[in-house]
């Protein structure tokens, strides 16, 4: 049975729902041998902000983001991806 990519698309838009929905509540989300999407709130501080030429001292505001801790598995993945690309870089099929 083929899947068509209108039915993956609604299958990774669902994901992604429940995903937003988890960080929105605090909660981390972990994906086995991926990694793991935590909610992080940045703390107002005071910072020098460059205008121009010229750098003046203003409060930031504190801002809600997300930080991905990866799985090792993940992080080993991508290490034997790259390994591969340099090794392959100048050919143009990696196959």
């Amino acid at each position: 049975m083929l899947v068509t990519q209108d039915q993956v698309s609604s299958a990774v838009e669902i994901i992604c729902d429940e995903i937003r929905k988890d960080l929105v509540t605090d909660a981390p989300v972990s994906v086995k041998h991926f990694g793991t999407l935590a909610p992080y709130t940045y703390p107002s501080h005071r910072a020098r902000v460059l205008n121009g030429e010229e750098a003046e001292i203003k409060d930031t505001q504190a801002f809600r983001t997300v930080k991905f801790h990866p799985h090792v598995s993940f992080l080993t993945l991508l290490r034997e991806f790259r390994e591969f690309f340099i090794q392959n870089e100048d050919d143009d099929d990696f196959s």
